[in-house]
């Protein structure tokens, strides 16, 4: 579903990322993990069009999409929730749901009577619902996202990009600032969705959380790949833990 290919990318003098490759596949859920300043959410955002590559090619679905502005690979079915993500603090939960699926709804004074409302008004309606319950926040519809805990609008946003029609999902650091169980609600609900037919992308911090629900995953290191497989092969490779530990002296 989505080719990473030699990726490069500089800022000045800076090298971000290296000779960067990967390959996801469709209803795959692939963690990128690494040290602080290892180049991850550069990488994301070389993928949704945020930042343009010096070098390389990301390939979705066959087609190169490489330097396509943000809107388009958007467009395209490629939703990016970034660590500073935020649901608009003035309008309830379900609102936040409504307006992130600018697909031609009526919303003239006619959109407030159900006989006028169209088909596809009711179906994108029917769509907000279902997906809130997919993350338990049904009930949460009409509260403001103030009102929601910490752990509740983090998963909203993974919702609100669904609702916009995403099919692949790049999470940046999903589950920051959760505590233990708004982290395994999280783990339970991308779990879920990807068993619905998505495909997740995601960086994370949390190794508890990333190991057990990656089917496979990339360890960046100074902007370099210098692991790739199964959770288990990762998690035995020398390089990975000195990486994240240092090497011992001696």
């Amino acid at each position: 579903m989505l080719q990473i290919e030699n990726i490069d990318k500089r800022f000045g003098g800076i090298t971000a990322l290296e000779n960067v490759s990967m390959s996801i596949e469709k209803n795959q859920i692939y963690g990128v993990i690494g040290p602080n300043g290892a180049g991850k959410s550069t990488l994301f955002k070389v993928i949704s069009g945020v930042l343009m590559p010096d070098g390389g090619r990301v390939i979705h679905n066959g087609e190169d999409i490489t330097g396509f502005p943000s809107y388009q690979v958007s467009r395209l079915g490629i939703g990016y929730v970034f660590q500073e993500t935020f649901l608009f603090g003035e309008m309830t939960l379900f609102e936040n749901m409504l307006v992130s699926g600018s697909i031609g709804l009526n919303h003239g004074l006619l959109s407030l009577i159900p006989l006028y409302q169209s088909k596809k008004e009711q179906q994108f309606k029917k769509k907000i619902k279902e997906t809130l319950k997919i993350f338990n926040l049904e009930e949460k519809a009409d509260l403001f996202p103030g009102q929601l805990a910490y752990g509740e609008r983090r998963r909203a946003l993974i919702a609100h990009i669904l609702i916009n029609g995403a099919g692949l999902l790049l999470l940046d650091e999903p589950s920051a600032g959760m505590n233990a169980t708004e982290r395994e609600e999280l783990s339970r609900d991308i779990l879920r969705i990807r068993d619905d037919g998505y495909t997740i992308l995601i960086i994370e911090h949390n190794l508890r959380l990333i190991m057990g629900i990656c089917d496979r995953i990339s360890v960046l290191n100074f902007g370099k790949v210098i692991s790739q497989g199964t959770p288990e092969v990762v998690a035995n490779d020398k390089e990975v833990v000195e990486a994240y530990i240092g090497r011992k002296s001696g």
